[in-house]
């Protein structure tokens, strides 16, 4: 059975205001001493993409204009929802809900069978789900908790968030504080969806970006190499329609750069060109 449109769209809500102005009571976790700490292993979140992802963790995909950031996350969530690797890398099934803010439904309707072919994929798809919410685009101020309502029995491993410019509201992209109680927002649904990844998407800034430390190429904010517990990018290769994956880890060890070649619709190992030689002019790698 199609989804109406109705189904596409969600309450907006108000931003919650304290009374009198004052901030809201919050509940904090006690003072612990170390041997108290230690004394009580802690389980570690679980992995859903080897070496790469855990559940509980705040991740960033990063890349240029047009750099196929869309498809990639895209193809993320097929790989974990239907249990086949990505990247060449395990994955463990889950559950997955990806939030389209831009793509128009008809249009990503078609990324998803097309892509879904090019990968062998089994049909019907199994846990999956879509939330077309082009034209809902707010401040995360007002939909962080339609969002977490949404989600609450969902049990989903992932949540993708595609892309992040569209919650941004009245906020600067340039200011530390303003990113940061936005990006608090995603952590808050990690938590209240039972313990979900969040991934996002974000751009590059123009210019030249393999000339900056990988962390530095988002655009806006310092906080955006900060805060996501991993960074992502795909930056253009030297050679067209190819590019250079690149990953700050919080939770895991250093992973080398590799490269992508671009075989419509998927990003595929290029095992034959070498992760040093980044593009060194600006735009877009030529088709």
């Amino acid at each position: 059975m199609s989804a109406s449109a109705k189904d596409w769209n969600i309450q907006l809500l108000p931003a919650p205001i304290a009374a009198d102005n004052k901030a809201p009571q919050i509940v904090l976790p006690p003072i612990v001493a170390a041997e108290v700490f230690l004394e009580t292993p802690l389980l570690q979140p679980p992995e859903l993409v080897g070496g790469l992802i855990h559940r509980e963790t705040v991740t960033m995909f990063g890349g240029g204009s047009k750099s196929y950031k869309t498809f990639t996350v895209l193809d993320l969530g097929l790989s974990v929802s239907q249990g086949v690797p990505w990247w060449g890398r395990n994955v463990v099934q889950g559950r997955v809900l990806y939030l389209n803010f831009e793509i128009a439904p008809a249009f990503f309707q078609h990324r998803i069978s097309t892509m879904s072919d090019a990968k062998g994929l089994v049909r019907p798809l199994r846990d999956f789900d879509i939330w077309n919410l082009r034209g809902c685009a707010r401040g995360i101020e007002h939909l962080a908790h339609p969002i977490i309502e949404r989600c609450r029995s969902g049990n989903y491993a992932i949540i993708i968030i595609d892309p992040i410019y569209k919650l941004m509201g009245d906020r600067s992209e340039n200011s530390n504080d303003e990113m940061a109680s936005m990006l608090n927002y995603f952590d808050e649904i990690s938590t209240e969806a039972g313990g979900a990844a969040v991934v996002f998407c974000h751009h590059y800034t123009k210019g030249v970006s393999s000339t900056k430390a990988q962390i530095d190429r988002v655009s806006g904010a310092g906080v955006f190499g900060r805060y996501p517990d991993g960074i992502i990018t795909l930056t253009p290769h030297e050679q067209s329609n190819a590019f250079v994956a690149e990953a700050t880890l919080r939770n895991f060890q250093p992973l080398a750069p590799f490269v992508l070649r671009w075989e419509y619709p998927l990003m595929e190992a290029a095992e034959d060109l070498d992760p040093k030689k980044q593009a060194r002019k600006a735009g877009r790698t030529p088709l």
